[in-house]
């Protein structure tokens, strides 16, 4: 989670966070205080309801990777939450309408929000390129995740089609890009160096080049400890999680708009779930 750098005191708990965003909003300071990233993608909408079910102690998925979040009180606090939220006023809905999280992170980087929860990309930008940010170039004021901390943690990943005619070259490629093809971790340097883009390999952040980056602009040491709250789902694998990941969105845009109660809308997603099976 991010927050100004101006707010002193981070929000520890999720009601710490309303209360505040509440007060900014009550004292004309921010419109919309709190922006968390709910745009209409699959890096959106859905990661963000994980990490914060998975804050409130919640499972989305059990050992089948069958969704049992209608079962989950975690959850529909989340849930809660988030219609509170944004029936208060304290979300920018034009949040809901963005088509990716660079297009969240643009929003933040305007200023005019205290509270921002993304996945970590562009975190550099926000608090170290004056000309695209207006945080910058202070450092970004990351704070441990509500709640219990943990967030949902995924990647992106790269294949190699099974039809290939250079299987070697195309795997050597695949290992350079995703990986440590060459031992130096030269392409996730790069990222790092760029665009402040977390990845899963902790021993890269022992390479003195990304150090010195990263502290000019964030606590690594902080962004470290989040990195080991993370909680991964296997779900991912299924044949049928593409499909529902991007049409449970609008199940979720409607609870938060509250034109769904938050029962009804969980059970959607447990139903939509089993009609893609």
């Amino acid at each position: 989670m991010l927050q100004q750098a101006g707010i002193k005191a981070p929000a520890k708990t999720w009601d710490e966070l309303i209360e505040h965003s509440t007060k900014l909003k009550r004292d004309k300071v921010s419109e919309t205080p709190y922006l968390p990233n709910w745009n209409n993608s699959s890096s959106g909408t859905m990661p963000q309801f994980l990490s914060d079910s998975f804050s409130e102690g919640a499972n989305f998925f059990d050992a089948k990777n069958r969704v049992i979040v209608d079962q989950e009180p975690g959850a529909a606090r989340a849930m809660e939450r988030w219609q509170k939220a944004y029936a208060a006023g304290l979300v920018n809905p034009e949040v809901l309408t963005k088509t990716s999280s660079t297009d969240t992170h643009r929003l933040f980087w305007t200023g005019r929000y205290a509270y921002h929860t993304n996945h970590s990309y562009y975190l550099r930008t926000i608090a170290g390129e004056p000309e695209n940010s207006k945080l910058a170039p202070k450092k970004a004021k990351m704070a441990m995740y509500p709640g219990n901390g943990q967030t949902h943690m995924f990647t992106e990943f790269y294949t190699v089609n099974a039809k290939t005619k250079a299987l070697e070259d195309a795997w050597k490629f695949a290992k350079f890009l995703g990986g440590n093809g060459n031992g130096d971790w030269y392409v996730q340097r790069q990222w790092c160096l760029i665009a402040g883009l977390d990845n899963p390999y902790p021993e890269m952040y022992d390479h003195p080049e990304v150090t010195a980056s990263y502290d000019k602009w964030i606590d690594l040491k902080l962004l470290r400890e989040q990195y080991k709250k993370g909680r991964t789902i296997n779900a991912f694998k299924e044949s049928w999680f593409s499909e529902y990941d991007t049409k449970c969105i609008p199940i979720v845009h409607n609870i938060i708009r509250g034109s769904s109660t938050v029962p009804k809308g969980l059970k959607e997603l447990v139903a939509l779930q089993k009609s893609l099976v």
